[in-house]
């Protein structure tokens, strides 16, 4: 799969200078995901409707008060959340197929509430930063937890948590921290 990226930016320079190497980090989880899921009934939709293979997407890493403006915005929720994501398999969804192409949408993710998130599960901050992308890219790729049966939200939570050991082992094979420890 060629041309997988992510295209990473930061809400602030104080959160830039918290990350080590975000950006390759983020693009090997994205490739490993994609790989893992290739046969994957979401990823053949994703391909049936957007008529590409999906590759990249966009990633912002923000604040609290930044993630609720989001979430007040376009989940009607005046709250701060770990991970918003906005797929562009909704946008193809009756469109042209160039409307999206391989770009599978855009991510939010509030480094703040996974810290506290990691804190409280008592995990390392990376591990949880890995995690919520993981659920993002699911997300992206069509998968939901909340406005389906059990069995999909189910299905969805055992993929997340077999990628998740996946990436973290990727992770773990000599690609450091993501997130430096303050």
């Amino acid at each position: 799969m060629p041309n997988l990226c992510v295209s990473l930016s930061f809400s602030t320079n104080k959160l830039k200078r918290s990350m080590s190497s975000p950006a390759r980090t983020f693009s090997k989880i994205n490739k490993l995901v994609l790989s893992e899921l290739k046969p994957h009934k979401k990823h053949k939709i994703w391909q049936e409707t957007c008529g590409s293979v999906p590759k990249s997407l966009g990633l912002l890493i923000c604040s609290d008060s930044e993630i609720r403006e989001y979430n007040k915005s376009y989940r009607k929720l005046d709250k701060a959340t770990d991970v918003l994501s906005f797929p562009s398999l909704e946008l193809a969804q009756g469109n042209d197929h160039n409307v999206v192409d391989s770009y599978m949408g855009d991510m939010v993710i509030s480094l703040e509430t996974v810290q506290r998130a990691a804190k409280r599960h008592r995990r390392a901050v990376d591990d949880e930063l890995v995690e919520v992308f993981v659920h993002g890219v699911l997300h992206l790729l069509g998968f939901d937890h909340v406005k389906v049966k059990k069995a999909d939200a189910q299905e969805m939570r055992n993929v997340q948590r077999i990628l998740f050991k996946k990436a973290k082992k990727l992770i773990t094979m000599g690609h450091g921290r993501i997130v430096k420890e303050s």
